[in-house]
């Protein structure tokens, strides 16, 4: 990663009775940052209003809370070392919803110039996720600072031998693939290249036979492109020294999240992909990405595009609509 990147949260709950979720992070940042040069800062979001009530009646609860929760992760650290690791610090969120910590957690993530963001699913499942929400998955809708999301029972290893890269080939992609290609040589990463039928936003369902010849034409010419992109991706990883191996799922049974899903189990030991902060744009590729978020058993790296080339692309859009309009 970049100097920018140097400098990373660690989002963390020591008190959580969970050992496996502070582990699993533990690892995966201890991977990250095995040659030393990175700055990690394991910070707890604390709702203000439960802050707020308890420090009138008891002024140390504060403080009570920074040392508690420093004497607890400090057990974990002491079985996964990470080089770098930095004091523990609490953050204040308005409320104790998933949004408002999540919204406290970017903030200072901004505020100190982080480059990442390390945090733990929970794995919740049906009536707990329904009531509790998932803060990664919040974090994945608002955060415009790359995500890396582990999940409690991922197999830890110091090795991220292969990085699976879903994409669509769009200019975000093409963005993040350049953060990716970064990691990889740091990490001497093998990166599959993984691209499924239907990911740009066409139909991947059965359609009515009168209309089935004309989205197989727009099948084929889109899966035509999308191999003339991949060329050049080999092309610019091969100048960086990295292998590269693609993947082109054509099958019309599966979600574009289940066969990233499907494929990651098999091959990488971590999945890269976009995703964009955003309630709107959430809805389309950033909803796979929230799938891939809740069942991924690797850690999942979420890059959005860099924010000065989406204000741009918008420009750009609105100067058509503009001409068209005229």
């Amino acid at each position: 990663m970049k100097n920018e990147n140097k400098k990373i949260i660690w989002a963390v709950d020591p008190f959580s009775s969970d050992e496996d979720v502070l582990k699993s992070a533990a690892w995966c940042l201890r991977g990250i940052v095995k040659n030393g040069s990175k700055w990690v800062k394991p910070v707890y979001i604390n709702s203000r209003s439960s802050l707020d009530l308890l420090s009138q009646e008891d002024p140390g609860y504060l403080g009570r809370i920074k040392n508690e929760g420093a004497e607890r992760l400090e057990g974990t650290l002491r079985r996964v070392v990470i080089p770098g690791i930095q004091p523990f610090h609490v953050v204040s969120a308005k409320s104790a919803s998933a949004r408002d910590q999540g919204h406290a957690l970017i903030a200072y993530a901004k505020k100190i110039g982080a480059g990442l963001i390390v945090v733990s699913s929970h794995g919740r499942k049906g009536l707990r996720r329904w009531l509790l929400g998932s803060f990664a998955e919040t974090l994945s809708l608002y955060s415009d600072v790359p995500l890396m999301i582990v999940h409690p029972t991922w197999h830890r290893t110091l090795e991220f031998k292969t990085i699976l890269f879903p994409t669509d080939f769009s200019q975000g992609s093409s963005e993040a693939f350049a953060k990716v290609l970064r990691f990889a040589a740091e990490n001497k990463s093998k990166i599959v290249l993984f691209y499924k039928e239907g990911f740009a936003g066409y139909p991947v369902f059965d359609v009515p036979l009168s209309t089935y010849a004309y989205y197989d034409r727009i099948m084929k010419e889109q899966l035509e492109g999308a191999k003339q992109s991949a060329k050049q991706y080999v092309e610019i990883a091969k100048m960086r020294g990295i292998h590269m191996g693609i993947i082109f799922d054509r099958s019309k049974r599966t979600s574009v999240a289940q066969a990233i899903l499907k494929c990651s189990k098999r091959l990488s030991s971590m999945i890269a992909m976009v995703s964009h902060s955003g309630a709107v744009s959430s809805v389309i590729i950033g909803s796979t990405a929230r799938q891939v978020i809740r069942y991924s058993e690797q850690p999942v790296w979420v890059i959005h595009p860099d924010s000065e080339h989406q204000e741009k692309r918008t420009q750009i859009t609105e100067e058509k609509i503009q001409q068209v309009q005229q």
